[in-house]
């Protein structure tokens, strides 16, 4: 067993511990996401030494993660720009159009929520099951983000709307928010293009 077979796995037991640990913070899920990338970094040597049916079983599961990380990738940028209309809204003392766009990005991330548990559902083998609760976890982050800044902004736009200084405190709020987006955009962007990588190997090896 070659050392860097070892260093796949000790990756992968990484992970699947860090997946059944929920996440403080989107920061700690923005670390979950690399490290699922690194896992990846490995999968030529993970899959040399997997036996036919496992490699088509993760080959299978690849396009079933491929669409996720795409869609999880779109929603990720919807919300940012969400984001970014709630935070000209507040600048702006436009409480109706912050609260709709405040709304909106709620639903965005129900919406990912939903995604990554069906999604869950689709894999089974060893690797993508981790993989899917990752992106279970990244989408449930980013649930609570929202529930957050939808209470600073019901507050804001009730009985603070005139108040300059929650105001600026909801615009830093939100800025907040939006570079942790990105982040995990950037994160999600990194992780497709692995596993792009790695359905082409897989399937360069089934061809041989």
């Amino acid at each position: 067993m070659d050392m860097e077979y070892c260093a796949a796995e000790q990756n992968l037991c990484r992970l699947r511990q860090h997946v059944l640990v929920a996440p403080s913070s989107s920061q700690a899920m923005v670390g979950a996401l690399e490290d699922v990338a690194r896992v990846y970094e490995h999968a030529e040597s993970l899959a040399r030494s997997a036996r036919a049916d496992q490699v088509e079983g993760e080959l299978e599961a690849s396009v079933a993660l491929i669409d996720a990380c795409a869609a999880a990738r779109d929603v990720l940028g919807a919300m940012r720009a969400c984001a970014l209309d709630v935070e000209a809204a507040v600048r702006r003392r436009n409480g109706a159009a912050a609260d709709r766009a405040a709304r909106a990005y709620v639903l965005l991330a129900k919406r990912a929520c939903a995604d990554a548990r069906s999604q869950r559902r689709r894999v089974r083998s060893r690797w993508s099951t981790c993989v899917a609760r990752a992106f279970r976890m990244s989408a449930r982050v980013g649930c609570e983000d929202a529930d957050e800044a939808t209470a600073s902004l019901s507050s804001l736009s009730s009985k603070d709307s005139q108040d300059g200084e929650a105001a600026l405190q909801v615009q830093r709020e939100l800025r907040a928010l939006g570079d942790t987006i990105q982040q995990l955009e950037e994160g999600l962007e990194l992780l497709f293009r692995r596993l792009v990588q790695c359905r082409v190997f897989l399937l360069n090896m089934c061809s041989c």
